[in-house]
């Protein structure tokens, strides 16, 4: 046995050391671009995935120490890459869109030596890369290509409380698609026109939020509108506002338009209310004044706006508006000056006059050879000052045909392409 002494033994350990700290220098460990989904080594080029899954992704290519694991994925049409997660393990957000999209791993290695170089690893140079294209067959239930606006009808609010007007509607949606979800809110009563503004206001408010190329020539976002009431005819006179503004671009602003429960040819309730109006005498100043205009108008309307939070938005109610608007006089006139494309064709309309020695309420033109005009249809532009639209000039229809009827039961919407049976009692 050899003993050393204490000045030997000191330059024995510095020997070591400076031997072990040169060593660990130059050495890289390296690794490889594996990983396993769902527990399932990849090796293809191409998977499929079920839309809405959520896969669980395990970086398993070697030197996970000392390793910087980054997850890609770039969607179907899309043309960036979004980085999702940094660690060797991850779990991809549900898919909900067909088409290919691309998942790529990338592995990093980095010096993570430390006391003195002695403890840890060094993996400096390595870098890994792999791509998997995962193939959606079936997109999800509810997934569209473009967002999702709910346009709600008379009262029109989009919150109270925690109780949304289309309840719980936008949550549903959601679940199987990845595109937002707007609950709108509007005034409870106003003129058709004038609320259709501010929906165009909304929209584009709405887009500009979510379209980075809004303000670009090849902006290709829109919304598709899903309406109730008098939110359809509101959804109309936006989409007429929007397509002329945008009339010298592609991209009108509004992709499709679904309505449930339209008013698109008036509706019973309005008409006997303007009849009670007309014939009941002071019953029908009762009907109007205190009942439809500072009851179910002004309060209702009021409350609501307050109790959604909207209170300082909206103008003051104007339901006698809305009542009128939705009568058949009125919607003859609407869908006489803002024609739709998708409105029930082959429509009649009863134009029921006061009993005698009454005034009509709502004023309507004469008929003529199964021919009518209309001289007080609205033209809405974007005003430069404020960015809004707003009524810009007034234009007549000219001549246009409508088909009268002599009852109620053949109005309404009755005997048109989606109304078969009657709709109005007599």
């Amino acid at each position: 046995m050899i003993f050393l002494s204490r000045k030997q033994e000191v330059k024995r350990n510095l020997v070591i050391s400076l031997a072990l700290l040169g060593a660990s220098g130059p050495v890289y460990a390296g690794g490889s671009a594996d990983f396993r989904l769902d527990g399932v080594q990849v090796t293809d080029s191409q998977l499929p995935l079920t839309a809405g899954a959520k896969p669980n992704l395990v970086y398993t290519g070697g030197s996970t120490n000392c390793t910087d694991v980054e997850w890609f994925i770039r969607l179907d049409g899309e043309s960036e890459w979004t980085n999702f997660d940094h660690d060797g393990s991850a779990r991809l957000d549900p898919i909900f869109r067909g088409g290919h999209h691309e998942l790529k791993m990338t592995a990093t290695g980095y010096d993570g030596r430390y006391f003195f170089n002695l403890l840890g690893c060094d993996h400096r140079g390595q870098f890994d890369s792999r791509s998997v294209t995962l193939h959606v067959e079936t997109p999800g239930y509810t997934q569209t290509r473009y967002p999702i606006m709910m346009v709600p009808g008379v009262l029109a609010w989009d919150d109270i409380l925690g109780m949304e007007y289309f309840y719980r509607v936008g949550d549903e949606i959601m679940r199987t698609s990845d595109q937002p979800v707007k609950d709108v809110s509007l005034t409870a009563w106003q003129n058709t026109e004038d609320r259709g503004a501010d929906l165009a206001n909304k929209i584009l408010d709405f887009l500009i939020i979510h379209d980075e190329a809004f303000f670009e020539a090849e902006s290709e976002m829109k919304v598709n509108l899903i309406a109730h009431s008098h939110g359809s005819t509101t959804s109309r006179m936006a989409i007429n506002m929007l397509s002329k503004a945008f009339a010298d671009f592609d991209n009108r602003k509004v992709a499709s338009l679904t309505t449930v429960a339209g008013p698109h040819y008036g509706t019973p309730s309005a008409d006997g209310t303007v009849w009670a109006i007309e014939n009941w005498d002071n019953y029908g100043v009762f009907v109007e004044k205190y009942l439809a205009d500072a009851l179910i108008g002004d309060l209702a309307g009021t409350l609501t706006a307050l109790l959604s939070g909207h209170y300082g938005e909206y103008p003051e109610q104007d339901i006698l508006s809305v009542l009128t608007g939705f009568s058949q006089k009125g919607m003859a006139r609407f869908n006489s000056c803002y024609p739709s494309a998708g409105v029930p064709a082959g429509a009649k309309y009863f134009i029921e006059a006061p009993l005698p020695g009454n005034a009509p309420y709502v004023p309507f033109p004469e008929v003529i050879n199964g021919q009518v005009q209309f001289d007080d249809c609205r033209e809405y532009g974007i005003d430069p000052a404020t960015g809004k639209f707003g009524v810009v000039a007034h234009y007549s229809t000219g001549p246009v045909d409508i088909d009268l009827t002599d009852s109620p039961n053949e109005a309404y919407g009755a005997g048109t392409q989606q109304f078969a049976a009657a709709v109005y009692g007599n």
